[in-house]
C-alpha cells in the first residue's frame, strides 16, 4: 500500500521501461539493408553511364535527386549546362535505360543519418539500430500506468506462485477464464493487466502502455 500511495504522487512520477518493439525494429533494419543494396546497384549503373567513379558528394546528390542528379552530371561531362537530356545521351551515344530502371528500383528515400556512403557501396549506418531501439522502446508516461504495472506484477507473482504450489491449475491462456465460465467484466479485464508468455503469467506491458491517465 505504501508503494501505491507513493505512485499516486504526481511529482514523484518516474517513467518505467515496458517493452521494446523488436519485430518492428528488425523489419525496419531489413528494409534499410534492402534499400542500401538497391542504392549500391543504382550508383554502379550511374558510374557505368557516365564512365567514371563518383565522389561521395556526387553519390549523395544522385541518391537524393535520382535521375535529375544524373542529368546534372551528364551536363557537366559534356559542358552543355542547359542541353536537353535526349540531346546529351545522343551526343554521347548512351542508352540510359538500365540506369533509370536502377534508380526507380530504389523504393525508399536516402537519409544521411541512416546510410553511409563508402567507396564501393552504400551501407546501413551502424548507429541506426541503437537509434531505432531508443525510438521504439516504450515507457510508462503517467502514474496510473505505474500503478497498473505494479498491480500486474503482484498479480503475476501471486498466480505463478499458486501454480507452482499446485493450488490452481496452470492456465494455458487468458481465454481460460471465459471457458471456465468466468464471464464477469473484472475477469475479462485481466487481459489488460496480465498475459501468459512461455507458460508464465506476466504483466501485459503493451496494454498497460495504452491505459489513459
Amino acid at each position: 500500500m505504501e508503494l501505491l500511495k507513493a505512485l499516486k504522487t504526481k511529482k514523484d512520477f518516474k517513467p518505467i521501461y515496458l517493452w521494446k518493439d523488436e519485430s518492428h525494429i528488425n523489419a525496419m533494419l531489413d528494409q534499410r539493408e534492402k534499400t542500401a543494396q538497391e542504392m549500391t546497384a543504382a550508383i554502379l549503373e550511374v558510374e557505368a553511364l557516365i564512365d567514371r567513379s563518383l565522389t561521395t558528394d556526387e553519390k549523395g546528390m544522385v541518391l537524393i535527386k535520382r535521375w535529375d542528379g544524373v542529368v546534372h552530371l551528364l551536363r557537366l561531362k559534356t559542358g552543355f549546362p542547359n542541353a536537353e537530356v535526349s540531346a546529351l545521351l545522343g551526343l554521347l551515344g548512351l542508352d540510359a535505360g538500365k540506369c533509370k530502371e536502377a534508380l526507380i528500383g530504389i523504393k525508399s528515400p536516402y537519409y544521411a543519418t541512416e546510410f553511409v556512403i563508402t567507396e564501393k557501396a552504400i551501407e546501413v549506418n551502424p548507429t541506426l539500430k541503437e537509434e531505432l531501439e531508443k525510438r521504439f522502446s516504450y515507457y510508462t508516461s503517467h502514474n496510473r500506468q505505474n500503478i497498473a504495472l505494479s498491480i500486474a506484477e503482484n498479480l503475476a507473482n501471486v498466480l505463478n506462485n499458486a501454480v507452482s504450489h499446485q493450488l490452481i491449475i496452470n492456465i494455458a491462456d487468458m481465454n481460460a477464464f471465459e471457458r471456465a465460465g468466468w464471464n464477469h467484466s473484472w475477469a475479462k479485464s485481466l487481459n489488460s493487466l496480465i498475459v501468459i508468455e512461455s507458460g508464465k503469467v506476466v504483466p501485459n506491458n503493451e496494454e498497460i502502455w495504452r491505459i489513459k491517465e
